[in-house]
């Protein structure tokens, strides 16, 4: 169980969920999208033209945040999709620099519930 006031990030293209988890977020970001969307579709992430300068100070400053704040939970939504980004984590997370050493050095799978993968920090 998980105080009422524990932080939680939720990391989906829908913002949801995190509206109905009346908790304080981590992040900036309702929804990935502006941290997700590349200049032009066919541009990978790791091409260092696909973001825009704002775009990637954003991106370095949301992990930032969550290594910084800890919260208790990450939620990755995995079924939700915009557009061309048709996963939260293979189309974003996984490509933010940090983010994948600070998930499997700091949190565990918790649950899945559906496509939902819920991470809770270690203790």
């Amino acid at each position: 169980h998980s105080s009422e006031h524990a932080r939680v990030e939720i990391c989906s293209f829908d913002p949801r969920l995190r509206l109905h988890m009346m908790r304080e977020p981590v992040g900036p970001y309702a929804s990935l999208h502006a941290i997700g969307f590349r200049r032009a579709p066919t541009l990978e992430p790791s091409d260092p033209n696909a973001f825009t300068s704002y775009q990637q100070r954003w991106r370095r400053a949301f992990v930032d945040s969550l290594a910084q704040v800890k919260p208790r939970f990450i939620v990755i939504c995995r079924g939700s999709s915009a557009e061309y980004l048709r996963d939260p984590y293979t189309s974003i997370l996984h490509d933010l620099p940090g983010f994948d050493s600070l998930i499997s050095a700091s949190y565990r799978l918790d649950t899945i519930i559906g496509k939902d993968e819920i991470w809770r920090r270690r203790e």
